[in-house]
């Protein structure tokens, strides 16, 4: 059975969101790992290019699978001189949450386009709320394809990606007892040996650091 759920900021979407289809405030860690999966499927797309510091804005448009990232987008063109700093206060460095709601507007958007989220009422003290639910066939499309990058070496950069926001996170144990993380941890260690997959290690450094210029950048 083949994803729906194509691009990285979808598939962590799903694995993230709470019930009322956003992510909790408290989950910090959650919301900058959101932020970075955005930017790196604009990345993919072509539209910007990423270090550990900046982000340089490419011309296009953006199409396809990739076109609910407009807001995202949008928020990059708006910045003069775009760094992950910069992004970061913007979306986690403000008393208000106006973009990162307006980004998880997006994604959530695509998903129930998608047929990937589930929607009921439910009344409460303030009135009638909607209540979101990730389609559990394509939340456990998303493990399996994870466990197999992890257990069995079949590695792709948007599943050690995943694996690195999940970490990074601070959701991984959401899903995994603390045995799992740590076998998948180790056979991670076992496979960077392995000089075919050395450039995914380098590359696990350059996202967590960039996550973690978010994260201190949001924390000023």
């Amino acid at each position: 059975m083949i994803m729906k759920a194509e691009t990285l900021s979808e598939q962590l979407f799903l694995l993230a969101m709470n019930k009322r289809g956003g992510i909790n405030g408290s989950q910090f860690h959650a919301q900058l790992a959101l932020v970075m999966a955005g930017l790196l499927d604009l990345q993919e797309a072509g539209m910007i290019v990423l270090d550990e510091r900046s982000v340089r804005l490419k011309k296009g448009e953006l199409s396809g699978r990739f076109i609910f990232l407009q807001p995202l987008l949008d928020v990059l063109k708006g910045i003069s001189k775009p760094t992950l700093k910069k992004v970061a206060d913007v979306y986690c460095g403000t008393f208000t949450d106006k973009e990162l709601k307006k980004y998880l507007q997006g994604i959530r958007k695509e998903m129930q386009q998608k047929g990937l989220l589930n929607v009921t009422k439910e009344n409460s003290y303030l009135g009638e709320k909607s209540v979101y639910t990730a389609n559990d066939t394509e939340v456990q499309l998303i493990l399996k394809n994870l466990e197999l990058n992890l257990e069995k070496a079949i590695f792709d950069e948007k599943g050690i990606h995943l694996w690195i926001l999940l970490e990074q996170g601070k959701l991984l144990n959401k899903y995994y007892p603390k045995d799992k993380i740590k076998s998948f941890h180790k056979r991670w260690d076992q496979c960077q040996n392995q000089s075919l997959l050395k450039g995914f290690g380098v590359m696990k450094k350059e996202i967590e650091g960039m996550f973690w210029t978010l994260m201190i950048a949001a924390s000023i």
